[in-house]
């Protein structure tokens, strides 16, 4: 950590005419004393991954960590990777392994974790991109695009009914973008064109659920179109053959506003979607949006950086911290020289109704010499040790960090929503020694210990969305935030 750096808070009070935001500076003791960032592996020269939210990093069934480069490995092709908590580092697969599988090659969106343990993630080295699926160490074609010329940038989410789903763009009849889905039976299918709804969609979706009668609600951004060209955020209600797509909010050119959204949603403890949106903002410089969602869907600008010392173009989106805090990035400003971005948070005054939040950049990348990482575009995730880790793009500098705070372990439930009576995965630490699961506060009356690290349990009746909680031997851990029940 650089000691020449201090860190700024930005107070930022929501009222309903808009956001007031106050400065103060703190010294750098403070800084140490709150967070402490450090370069956790640093990749081989060539590693270096797409400048989008490719690299989307994802805890394991074991703990460790897992990810993908699009380079490396034989022919270049790119690899698979775990890595410990404590830092090991171990490569596990290749892309061009198999000679009569190179259409696999440099995967491009990261991986997800499904129910079965396996992790799944889209090819990106050629038309059409291919859905593959790595499960002890060995990789397979789970499926591909019937549509020649088609390709996804983003990694799916695993949906109620157990189907994979996600974002793609096709180019053969003109440019447009679509929600698919994939089973093991079906493959690769159309779900719903956007159209209208906007277009260039490239990171997962959100499963929640707005109230509707039918079943669960997939959440996404698409970083342009909408009414104003601008970007739009939408939904999608899934439900066997039934599907509702709903454009939520349209990004304008005015100033009050943000435009271009790129990172993922993500819900916060208040219920709300939260967001960041690259452009746009009282300096034009980006902002952190508030999506209130349901019937009468309302945005609300946050924070709006200023392209100086807070850093610009928060491409990435943000996770929510096992502390209720927010944690981000930007893709540039910070250091006036360097300009390579910087690593923030953002602490509501009340985790479950905000009315303030507080801004401080937690590190400020500086690249080169520093050898810690310039213009990071990937989300950042959040491990059920508390700690938040990413990756940093770079053909040059190519590494993966971590922040930690000091926030308390957490636990997370796969998929991201679920039904009475369905089975989930619940990931955490020691978790050998659990003696009781609960959602919002209605005791499983059903779980299976696997391991010290994972838990398989049965939503129990009578539960409504609420935090998820584990009790062990060591006292009890929640969720970060509300599990959502659907009907």
């Amino acid at each position: 950590m650089n000691a020449l750096w201090h860190r700024r808070m930005f107070r930022s009070v929501c009222l309903k005419s808009g956001c007031l935001i106050l400065v103060s500076a703190l010294s750098l003791s403070t800084l140490v004393e709150a967070s402490e960032y450090k370069v956790f592996h640093q990749f081989p020269k060539g590693y270096g991954f797409t400048p989008t939210t490719t690299g989307i990093l994802v805890q394991g069934q074991d703990g460790n960590i897992y990810g993908t480069t699009p380079n490396g490995g034989r022919d270049d092709c790119g690899v698979a990777f775990s890595i410990t908590p404590q830092g090991q580092y171990a490569e596990f697969a290749g892309f061009c392994d198999n000679p009569n599988a190179a259409f696999l090659a440099h995967p491009s969106g990261g991986l997800m974790l499904g129910s079965d343990g396996a992790f799944y993630g889209f090819s990106g080295g050629q038309y059409p991109a291919y859905l593959f699926k790595l499960k002890n160490s060995h990789l397979y074609v789970a499926g591909y695009f019937k549509d020649e010329e088609t390709l996804s940038t983003g990694a799916p989410v695993e949906g109620v009914d157990g189907s994979l789903y996600g974002l793609a763009t096709g180019f053969s009849n003109g440019y447009y973008d679509y929600v698919y889905g994939f089973t093991p039976g079906s493959g690769l299918y159309l779900v719903k064109k956007l159209g209208a709804a906007g277009h260039d969609a490239q990171s997962p979706l959100l499963i929640g659920w707005d109230g509707n009668q039918y079943g669960p609600t997939y959440y996404g951004a698409a970083q342009e179109g909408g009414v104003h060209g601008q970007g739009r955020l939408f939904s999608i209600t899934i439900d066997g053959m039934y599907q509702q797509l709903n454009g939520l909010y349209d990004f304008t050119h005015k100033p009050t506003s943000g435009r271009l959204p790129n990172g993922p949603l993500i819900r916060g403890l208040d219920g709300n979607l939260y967001g960041t949106a690259q452009d746009g903002g009282s300096a034009e410089r980006g902002v952190v949006f508030m999506l209130e969602p349901g019937n009468s869907a309302r945005v609300k600008r946050i924070y709006s950086f200023k392209g100086t010392g807070d850093g610009s173009t928060p491409f990435s989106g943000m996770v929510l911290g096992s502390n209720g805090v927010f944690y981000g990035t930007t893709a540039s400003g910070g250091d006036s020289k360097a300009s390579c971005g910087t690593l923030f948070s953002l602490t509501p005054n009340s985790p479950a109704a905000p009315t303030a939040y507080t801004f401080a950049v937690e590190h400020v990348f500086q690249g080169g010499a520093a050898n810690d990482g310039c213009n990071p575009k990937s989300p950042p995730m959040l491990h059920t040790n508390g700690r938040i880790y990413g990756l940093i793009a770079g053909q040059d500098q190519a590494l993966i960090y971590s922040l930690d705070v000091g926030a308390p372990q957490t636990v997370t439930v796969l998929p991201q929503a679920a039904k009475i009576g369905q089975s989930v995965t619940i990931l955490g630490q020691g978790l050998n020694s659990t003696t009781a699961v609960a959602f919002g506060g209605i005791a499983a009356t059903s779980f299976k210990v696997v391991s010290r690290t994972l838990v398989k349990a049965t939503v129990p009746a009578g539960a409504a969305t609420g935090v998820v909680t584990v009790t062990t031997s060591r006292g009890t851990v929640s969720s970060p935030t509300s599990f959502p029940i659907v009907p």
